[in-house]
């Protein structure tokens, strides 16, 4: 079992920014996010701006709801073609995709995936072959450990090969740091979700971190 110390030195060793981060992804390859909230901007941004002046193409994004990080850094009309967008449920982001390319010769934008999200994890694990997955983390444990928290859903499937280092704490996915490429850190602002439930249980934090 490595030591504490052992653990931060391998989070140092891993830890870069988010435009290092996403320069392993390479054209024509397929990456996963994670679903709405664990969606992670930074990471997303910079992917964007390498699409943006035409340094990746062809890339394949496979994912569920599209919050605002995803539909302003990759979900551009601009970036159709360089970006296909997979999506495995139909939003305003993918709508307003699709109304363009009918608008600008019927041009095929955007790529439904048909799915029941009960069986998303055999979805990726037996069907959609993954390069790369994107997803927000906790920050890590004493023992060098990430949760995907409350975006376990079909997270742990896509971002672990099947019989890697990870395990079932409390009913988290946990995953080593061992197992993860890279990490990079950021603080953002995410936007709150206020239900009628919150004058019982109170409010969600909005200042959360951000671990890729």
């Amino acid at each position: 079992m490595n030591t504490r110390m052992q653990v931060e030195e391998m989070y140092q060793n891993k830890l870069t920014s988010p435009e290092n981060a996403v320069a392993a992804l390479r054209s024509d390859s397929s990456i996963a996010l994670g679903m709405a909230m664990s969606q992670p901007p930074a990471l997303l941004e910079a992917l964007g701006a390498r699409a943006e002046v035409g340094d990746i193409d062809a890339l394949k994004v496979y994912y569920f709801h599209a919050e605002e990080f995803l539909r302003k850094s990759l979900l551009r009309y601009s970036l159709m073609g360089r970006i296909l967008p997979h999506c495995m449920f139909l939003g305003a982001p993918e709508r307003e995709l699709i109304k363009l390319g009918m608008e600008q010769g019927n041009r095929k934008v955007v790529y439904y995936v048909p799915n029941s999200f009960s069986q998303s994890p055999c979805l990726f694990a037996e069907h959609i072959p993954v390069d790369t997955m994107l997803v927000m983390v906790s920050p890590m444990d004493a023992n060098g450990y990430f949760t995907f928290g409350t975006n376990n859903d079909y997270t742990s499937g896509a971002a672990a090969d099947r019989g890697s280092e990870s395990e079932h704490a409390a009913g988290v996915r946990r995953l080593a740091a061992a197992r993860l490429g890279s990490r990079c850190n950021r603080r953002v602002k995410l936007p709150v979700a206020r239900v009628k439930a919150e004058a019982r249980y109170g409010t969600r934090p909005d200042d959360q971190r951000e671990h890729c």
